[in-house]
């Protein structure tokens, strides 16, 4: 008989991956041509997220080999998000032949949380009004000024900016 051993529901934050721990096969066989299959699925048919493998990134990797080397293919991978900004839930699929018993199959699920993301400036130069040391009568620059003269922002989280923090 055969078995997959995976760690409970996993959790990371947008832009970071999460690298495989606690997940093994067994097997009471000694085949040297056991395959293991992993993959990634969001629900969707949009792009899941890879499969790292060194410098080999896949939506579903497949690993033939004995016992040995098949729990060291899966403690060397990782899983990377479509982008750094994904947050959501995805499911690792893992199914297990060891050529003597049915294919076993298992899963855990990494769920990626949004990180609020620094807005950036697209265009415009911000400036502040000169003021002359010892200028007691100078106005200076008003916050809607300077927002003005920023130009536009970019935020890729959905939420609108709250407010503006101006630092030296």
């Amino acid at each position: 008989s055969s078995s997959i051993t995976v760690p409970a529901n996993q959790s990371i934050t947008e832009g970071n991956s999460y690298t495989f721990s606690g997940v093994s096969v067994s097997s009471e066989n000694s085949a040297t041509n056991m395959t293991v299959v992993v993959e990634v699925n969001d629900g969707s048919t949009s792009d899941d997220g890879v499969i790292k493998n060194g410098a080999i990134e896949l939506a579903s990797y497949t690993k033939q080999g004995d016992l040995a080397s098949i729990n060291a293919f899966l403690s060397s991978i990782s899983f990377t998000p479509p982008d750094s900004n994904y947050n959501g839930s995805v499911t690792i699929n893992i199914s297990f032949n060891d050529q003597q018993s049915v294919v076993t199959t298992s899963s855990f699920d990494i769920t990626i949380n949004a990180e609020n993301d620094a807005p950036i400036l697209v265009n415009g130069t911000p400036f502040l009004t000169t003021i002359d040391e010892d200028n007691v009568s100078s106005t200076g620059t008003s916050v809607a000024a300077l927002i003005t003269r920023m130009g536009a922002f970019s935020d890729v989280d959905s939420s609108p900016s709250q407010g503006i923090a101006i630092v030296a």
